[in-house]
């Protein structure tokens, strides 16, 4: 019992003491709280009321430091100035008679009492201890991206509380048509939110000790303005609406509108994300393609951004750009941007801190090394790597840099899979990582195969060098007019490995996490949950879909906490599977369908069971469509619900179509 584990908090603290015995709540205990916290110990009240716990009586104490304390009657004797003095950290001491917090500021307060949640949730009589706590890094981030299936404004709010329960800071939201422009309307969609509800979130998000990093995207990535036809004038090319002109002053001017309306609604952001990312079409347009033959496209590029950074920093706050087009084409470029802009460099796949490949102005750059036939297959390359460059071909000035960023002695066969974080920070430029809790390879269930390990890598690059932090992002869908992939709900395994890593990044393995998780989160005490969520992909290990259905029956049935998430993997793991299944027959069977059809001496039955097995799946699949239906209701705004359900079953819907249609 005297472990760190016994207790199952999620992010670990640092460091736990324990001591004998526990503690009892007595129904004559009241809270005693600073001025500053009284709201804290209101959300707190009421989280312990629902667990059964008795009312305690609220009284203010007149001190300047942030203090919480639960007994009988105020005693701050042994409360001094805290021996922890450190940013969001706190000390957690449950004794014998009292229980109390202390911090140097409010957050940490708030996060020791966090922690007091979370053990009460499981101890009704905790064990005595003392926890000293505080993050690894600054910035413990995810992605809110509304660009596709937008949940209801009450559950984005819930969302957000949740989110800070596990001590994440940090919410960078992808507005994109979700917000209701008044000097642009027309971009709004119908479950756009208003400027007041706007305003809300981000109130919300700052009692809850979260700042909202706003993103709007100034150059690629502009489908939502572009499809327009009153904003026609700012497309590089009519054939894809996916980037604004940078040589149209308009553009900037546009930008520059939208910006100023987010400022009104986020004051207190210290960073604006301005995107930059994926801009595929430089150099397009007549003006560009003019310039582009004097300067180079990604020039042209990097003129726009610079520009656009200058009027973030003018206003007061930091501007944050993806790193991809410099990274991946024009390096020499980080040294001429604003010392005050801020790097987010995304990398999806990575999953340990040493790899083999790298994306840079080269291409993709791999070793030599690589093409002989490889017998440690743990080096092996990932797919779709198949075409590269070599690290040994470039110019010797490119090779020693490389190697200085290698971070490996096994350079060139093995470097940081970070390899330009540090190269970043040597050209004096701040650098947050991003890895992907969901991204679109993904489809519409995040892949723990893949987000768990990414998120901790990152995160062990960042506490290694020192930066600001980690953002996880969730891509709602690839693009404006890209398929949708998953909803939030199906985020809280990656976000809740984001909120353990980002706070304490060697604090526990992959394995620990796990069953950290399922107590956490469901109240279970074995690994059953992220075992069948890792399932999900490979059913046919678990013995078939019915097998696993059963099995997430049993948790839901079995749960403490947060049933209702269990469902939607449920759910979501029978529409996978199902679509596989449709797969399969579409490949294997239905080029055969005419021809048993047509020959006679073919046994009868065998073309009979073969349409009884797709009646089947058709049953299904419209059995399977209401279930989902009625998650997205749950979930989603109204007018999102439509999109969602013909994005999930496009796929299935025209596989079967083509089955039926050969049948005929």
């Amino acid at each position: 019992m005297k472990n760190i584990e016994y207790l199952s908090i999620i992010p670990q603290p640092k460091k736990i003491v324990f001591k004998k015995g526990g503690m009892r709540l007595l129904s004559s205990m009241q809270i005693f709280v600073d001025a500053n916290n009284v709201h804290h110990a209101k959300e707190f009240l009421r989280k312990v009321r629902t667990m059964g716990f008795p009312a305690m009586k609220i009284n203010i104490i007149d001190t300047r430091k942030h203090i919480f304390m639960i007994a009988e009657k105020i005693s701050m004797v042994g409360i001094g100035k805290p021996v922890l003095n450190k940013k969001e950290g706190y000390e957690l001491h449950i004794e014998k008679k009292r229980i109390w917090i202390s911090s140097t500021d409010s957050a940490g307060l708030f996060y020791g009492i966090q922690t007091l949640v979370q053990i009460f949730e499981d101890n009704s009589n905790p064990p005595l201890c003392i926890i000293s706590d505080w993050p690894d890094m600054d910035i413990r981030g995810i992605h809110f991206d509304l660009k596709g299936g937008m949940p209801k404004f009450s559950y984005l709010k819930e969302f957000i509380k949740k989110l800070a329960h596990y001590k994440i800071n940090t919410i960078l939201v992808e507005y994109e048509d979700k917000f209701l422009f008044t000097k642009h309307p027309v971009l709004a969609a119908k479950s756009a939110l208003t400027r007041l509800q706007a305003k809300e979130l981000d109130r919300l998000a700052r009692e809850n000790h979260i700042e909202i990093i706003p993103l709007m995207q100034s150059l690629g990535h502009a489908e939502y303005i572009l499809r327009h036809p009153e904003y026609s004038y700012l497309r590089e090319s009519n054939d894809e609406i996916q980037q604004m002109c940078p040589s149209n002053p308009k553009t900037l001017e546009f930008f520059k509108e939208i910006c100023t309306e987010f400022f009104e609604i986020h004051p207190n952001s210290r960073y604006f994300h301005i995107g930059g990312d994926e801009t595929r079409q430089l150099g397009e347009c007549k003006t560009c393609k003019a310039r582009t033959k004097k300067t180079g496209k990604y020039l042209l590029y990097f003129e726009y951004i610079k520009n656009a950074c200058e009027f973030i920093i003018e206003n007061g706050r930091i501007p944050i750009i993806w790193d991809d087009i410099i990274t991946r084409h024009t390096p020499e470029l980080f040294a001429l941007l604003p010392k005050k802009t801020t790097i987010m460099y995304w990398l999806y796949g990575i999953k340990s801190d040493r790899q083999n490949y790298c994306y840079a102005k080269n291409g993709i750059l791999t070793s030599k090394q690589w093409i002989h036939k490889i017998y440690d297959h743990s080096q092996d390359l990932p797919p779709g790597v198949t075409d590269s460059n070599f690290i040994e071909d470039l110019p010797k000035d490119e090779y020693r840099e490389m190697k200085k960023y290698s971070d490996s002695e096994d350079f060139p066969r093995s470097f940081s899979s970070t390899i330009f974080l540090r190269k970043m920070q040597d050209k004096g430029l701040k650098v947050i990582g991003a890895s992907a809790a969901l991204c679109s390879e993904d489809g519409f269930i995040s892949n723990p195969e893949r987000a768990i390990p990414n998120i901790r890598t990152w995160a062990n690059a960042i506490q290694k060098h020192r930066r600001k932090g980690v953002v996880s992002t969730a891509w709602a869908r690839g693009g404006t007019l890209a398929s949708i992939n998953g909803l939030m709900e199906g985020n809280w395994y990656p976000f809740l490995a984001s909120a353990e890593f980002y706070w304490s990044a060697k604090a526990c393995d992959e394995k620990s996490f796990d069953q950290k998780y399922c107590k956490r989160f469901y109240g279970l005490d074995n690994r059953e949950v992220t075992d069948c969520i890792w399932l999900i992909r490979h059913q046919k290990l678990a013995g078939g879909r019915e097998k696993l259905e059963n099995r997430f029956n049993a948790l839901i049935q079995n749960a403490l906490r947060n049933n209702w998430n269990l469902y939607y993997y449920s759910v979501f793991s029978k529409v996978l599977q199902l679509q596989s299944d449709v797969e399969q027959v579409f490949i294997y069977s239905s080029p055969n369908i005419q021809y048993m059809a047509e020959q006679t001496f073919l046994p009868a039955r065998r073309l009979n069971a073969f349409k009884t097995h797709i009646a089947s799946l058709v049953k299904e699949s419209s059995e399977l469509k209401k279930e989902v239906r009625e998650i997205c209701k749950k979930i989603l705004h109204p007018s999102e619900i439509d999109e969602c359900m013909a994005s999930y079953f496009k796929r299935l819907d025209d596989m079967i179509k083509m089955i039926l249609d050969k049948m005929q």
